[in-house]
C-alpha cells in the first residue's frame, strides 16, 4: 500500500497480525517509530522504526492498537 490507499481485507474477519511503515520520500527528513500492542500482552512493544516489523507472525495474535 502507498500514499494512503487501502491495505487488509473487508468483510472477512481477519486479523492484522503485523504492521510495517516506511518514510519513502526525498522531501521528508528524519524517519518514523511505531509500536504496537499485541493480543494477550500487557504491555506495549518496544518501539519499531523505518520499515521493521512490528507485531507478530504466524501465531494468530492481532494488533490491538498502534502508536505511530
Amino acid at each position: 500500500m502507498r500514499n494512503g490507499g487501502f491495505s487488509g481485507s473487508l468483510g472477512k474477519a481477519q486479523r492484522i497480525e503485523s504492521i510495517n511503515i516506511n518514510v519513502d520520500s526525498t522531501s521528508v527528513e528524519g524517519g518514523i517509530r511505531y509500536r504496537a500492542m499485541i493480543q494477550g500482552n500487557d504491555d506495549w512493544t518496544d518501539y519499531i522504526a523505518d520499515g521493521n516489523n512490528c507485531g507478530t507472525t504466524g501465531q494468530s495474535k492481532r494488533l490491538e492498537a498502534l502508536q505511530i
